[in-house]
């Protein structure tokens, strides 16, 4: 039985994180390399490139909606009628059985990344903020979040349940918050853990309690949104570091205490 524990968790690192891993590597490598060749030495303008990128950007997220495919579609044919609890619940259904939690939540989600920059400020570890694609960020909004939760959290889960994985949320944060990156400094570290705060409890927890991936996709769309527009379009300007940061910080604790106390209630069957 450990060996095939063992096994699936392998596996699990193959399918969720190596792969998209590559993805994330080879696309750009791959789709760049016309522009390395040149234009006859005319320089490419700005819009091209943002429309380049962006296609760029989105044929990954194209290759990450085909893995989960193909995923689903093995198990699917394994478990043709999953269990009551593992079916999908309408949005109404979800908002009807905490309308105040959910808004909460997405509160916290919109603030986390205030908490980050306000944090980065404070210790004065802010690096210079880069240029915001308007047209990547529309992809960013509402493209990467649908297709990112679809992968890693409703196909994530549907493996965990058939393997007898029961830590999905732990395996989830963590394997989402290595795909969006790191690096060895104190500035690295700090996203990493936010980041990894942000997957564990409003995107892999909610997605657990609830059987719905219309929740984590909202949280993924309120931390995206606040990151592109508070941050990356206005820089964070006029924002107080100390003031947020405190008001993100207690945004976050309450919203992770409801979060924790809901669930208690909630305690069903499924690799939570």
């Amino acid at each position: 039985m450990k060996k095939e524990i063992v096994s699936a968790y392998g596996k699990a690192l193959l399918l969720f994180l190596l792969i998209p891993w590559l993805i994330n590597f080879f696309v750009p490598v791959v789709f760049t390399f016309p522009l390395s060749l040149g234009f006859g030495g005319a320089q490419p303008s700005r819009l091209f490139l943002n429309i380049y990128s962006t296609a760029v950007a989105l044929i990954g997220e194209f290759c990450y909606l085909l893995l989960g495919k193909a995923i689903e579609q093995n198990m699917v044919c394994k478990e043709e009628n999953p269990a009551e609890e593992d079916q999908p619940k309408s949005l109404k259904k979800v908002y009807a059985s905490g309308p105040k939690d959910i808004v909460l939540y997405s509160l916290a989600s919109l603030t986390l990344p205030l908490l980050l920059y306000s944090l980065d400020e404070l210790l004065g570890i802010a690096g210079e903020l880069p240029k915001i694609n308007p047209i990547f960020s529309l992809a960013a909004l509402v493209v990467a979040p649908v297709i990112e939760e679809y992968l890693f959290r409703k196909v994530l889960y549907m493996y965990c349940k058939e393997h007898g994985i029961q830590r999905f949320v732990l395996v989830s944060a963590l394997i989402f918050s290595l795909i969006h990156g790191y690096s060895i400094s104190v500035a690295g570290a700090i996203m990493f853990v936010v980041s990894y705060i942000h997957t564990y409890f409003f995107l892999a927890t909610l997605y657990a309690m609830y059987r719905s991936i219309y929740i984590p996709i909202q949280m993924h769309i309120c931390w995206n949104l606040t990151t592109i527009v508070v941050i990356g379009i206005f820089h964070g300007e006029k924002l107080a570091p100390t003031a947020f940061f405190i008001i993100s910080l207690l945004i976050l604790l309450y919203a992770i205490y409801r979060i924790i106390k809901t669930k208690q209630l909630m305690i069903a069957e499924g690799p939570i």
